[in-house]
């Protein structure tokens, strides 16, 4: 495993709303085989057929995190209209429901297009959650991960405090996990409540790791976001030699 394949795992989270301050992060890391997930105001603020114009001139494609959460017909017009623009992935918040889930992943205009649903989110707590949901965490993920599995989506997003959870379950393998609440050593944490270092959500079976500030605002003593990138995907290369040799054991 080379830190090149290592950093197809890492979807870099470009919070900005205007494409002008976007495009500067994906040109720096263009060629590095990141993703690049964007907020639904960004797509909103500009015209989705320039966002992704824009981004295929560095050979990016877009991670639309629009969170479509719907009665069916509104779910498959919205994922429709996305993908028609040639949105490569998008999410859609698994509390909408299985039809509604099903209905945005039958909008899907290619093979590579996916679905992602989102559980629940990062800043959620267990108390939070009960109050929100009636039950804990790690209960209402594993109930919306097999909603999301029966909707046919391609994967889900939790946070990596769940993906072990998610992994020993084998029915869930049809699905890539996803993780936001990534935090490496090095950086704060911002406003997740439940978050671990790269390494520690790839040793718990997280398929890829949505990183925002620790890449595109990294700390002065890190250098710039070339920096952050490779050091978080020399991270990543350790922990999947690790699990590797875990699941031999």
């Amino acid at each position: 495993m080379t830190t090149e394949n290592a950093g197809k795992r890492i979807i870099v989270a470009l919070d900005k709303r205007v494409l002008s301050k976007v495009l500067p992060h994906v040109q720096e890391l263009a060629g590095t085989g990141c993703g690049f997930k964007v907020r639904g105001s960004l797509l909103r603020q500009e015209k989705t057929g320039d966002v992704v114009g824009s981004f295929g001139a560095f050979g990016a494609s877009v991670f639309a995190d629009v969170k479509l959460n719907d009665i069916p017909k509104s779910m498959a017009e919205d994922a429709g209209e996305l993908f028609d623009d040639r949105v490569r992935i998008i999410t859609v918040m698994a509390a909408s429901g299985i039809e509604a889930m099903k209905a945005a992943v039958g909008a899907k205009m290619d093979p590579t297009d996916e679905v992602l649903a989102v559980t629940v989110l990062t800043s959620f707590s267990d108390t939070s959650c009960e109050h929100t949901f009636g039950a804990s965490v790690e209960a209402k993920v594993k109930m919306f991960a097999a909603d999301a599995l029966k909707a046919g989506v391609d994967g889900i997003v939790c946070s990596p405090k769940e993906a072990a959870m998610l992994r020993a379950c084998r029915e869930f393998d049809p699905l890539s996990i996803n993780t936001p609440g990534i935090r490496p050593a090095w950086a704060a944490p911002a406003g997740q409540t439940r978050f671990t270092t790269p390494g520690q959500a790839i040793e718990a079976g997280a398929d890829r790791l949505i990183i925002g500030d620790p890449i595109v605002n990294p700390p002065k003593e890190i250098g710039d976001s070339r920096a952050a990138f490779t050091m978080i995907c020399n991270e990543i290369t350790n922990a999947l030699l690790k699990r590797e040799m875990g699941s031999k054991s």
